[in-house]
């Protein structure tokens, strides 16, 4: 008797559909969960990290402003070498310097990127 109910249940089993197996979530489910905490605290770090840049470049004076300057002086012949020397020992360089004269004046004009540091070096106030 023993094996016939062994034979029952062998074929009862091979009747029945298998057990479900389990499959992975797709990559795009894995991004509904807890993701956005995560990508949120990034956020939060990046921003709060530029922020605090921006207070340190503020405090070492190391922010390069593009500034035009413009030198206006009776003869321009002993300035321009002059402007020259003063850029070049503070390691800046001179952009589209042009020698104008208005009237009886000559009008040096040339832009520069300079810090703020060597901007009060090169004019002093």
């Amino acid at each position: 008797m023993a094996r016939v109910s062994l034979c029952v249940n062998a074929a009862a089993s091979s009747a029945s559909p298998p057990p479900p197996q389990f499959s992975p979530k797709p990559p795009l489910a894995w991004c509904r969960g807890g993701l956005y905490r995560v990508s949120g605290i990034a956020a939060l770090i990046v921003i709060l990290t530029l922020t605090a840049l921006i207070y340190v470049e503020d405090f070492l004076k190391l922010k390069c402003r593009y500034m035009l300057f413009r030198v206006t002086t009776g003869t321009a012949v002993d300035l321009v070498t002059e402007v020259h020397r003063i850029f070049s020992d503070l390691n800046v360089k001179l952009d589209n310097f042009q020698v104008s004269t208005a009237g009886e004046k000559h009008v040096l004009q040339f832009d520069a990127d300079v810090t703020h540091r060597s901007r009060k070096r090169s004019f002093p106030p």
